[in-house]
């Protein structure tokens, strides 16, 4: 689904039919921290991008602005302030935490990438202008269901998020509704770093549960490359969020 304003979409809709053969947009793209899964957002995006810059005959310009925070607030803060600098035409962001800085760059469009509905409004996103965005809500019943499917029987599902990451909240909270109301038991460990989140992975392994669940959630995708093998080599069966 999309989470957006009618303003926000009024906006850049108008903005697609103005467009003038040989105008130049530069857009600044800010990506919250370096793995795959946001990684393949800021590709998707830019590749997107060059399609509709040859059939509109203009050209977006977003490698002079492009950006990483490295899930470092303060160079969000940074970030976001050199952009306006820059007077770019719009900012994408993926990541929540991005979102939130860039909020309150008033004056510039801002396109929100990797975003559930609920956080949306949450944040109060719903009332502002030239704010618009997608949607990535998680189908975590879906999931739950196909781990039970693959292991009739069980009786201990793992959960491994970041405490701090709001777009793991609905999830885990799903999660554990799921687990309830099926009489499975939850062993929940978290993680705030890579190496918190290789620690709460092998605390897993030793609690003995044949599977388990992570959300959409930045902080374990980014340590995802640190834990799988350790998954792999327990025979424990990892269930994300994101198939990149």
């Amino acid at each position: 689904s999309t989470a957006s304003t009618a303003s926000g979409t009024a906006a850049s809709s108008e903005a697609a039919s103005s467009a003038v053969a040989g105008e130049t947009f530069k857009v600044g793209i800010v990506n919250y921290v370096d793995h795959a899964s946001l990684n393949q957002i800021v590709e998707s995006v830019e590749s997107r991008l060059d399609a509709i810059g040859k059939e509109k005959g203009v050209t977006f310009d977003y490698a002079d602005y492009y950006a990483n925070a490295q899930a470092d607030q303060s160079n969000l803060n940074q970030i976001g302030a050199d952009l306006v600098a820059d007077q770019v035409d719009v900012i994408v962001a993926d990541g929540f935490a991005g979102n939130m800085v860039l909020k309150s760059l008033e004056g510039t469009a801002l396109f929100m990438m990797d975003l559930m509905k609920e956080e949306f409004f949450a944040a109060g996103f719903g009332g502002e202008k030239n704010i618009t965005g997608t949607s990535d809500a998680l189908n975590t019943d879906a999931i739950m269901n196909l781990i039970v499917a693959a292991n009739p029987g069980i009786d201990t599902i793992g959960l491994l998020y970041d405490l701090s990451q709001d777009a793991s909240t609905q999830a885990i909270a799903d999660a554990k509704a799921f687990c309830e109301k099926n009489g499975i038991k939850v062993v929940e460990k978290n993680g705030t770093t890579t190496a918190e989140v290789q620690m709460a992975a092998e605390a897993l392994v030793a609690a003995g549960v044949k599977a388990v669940f992570t959300p959409t959630d930045n902080t374990i995708m980014t340590a995802e490359l640190s834990i799988y093998e350790s998954f792999i080599e327990a025979g424990v069966q990892h269930y994300t969020g994101a198939d990149s």
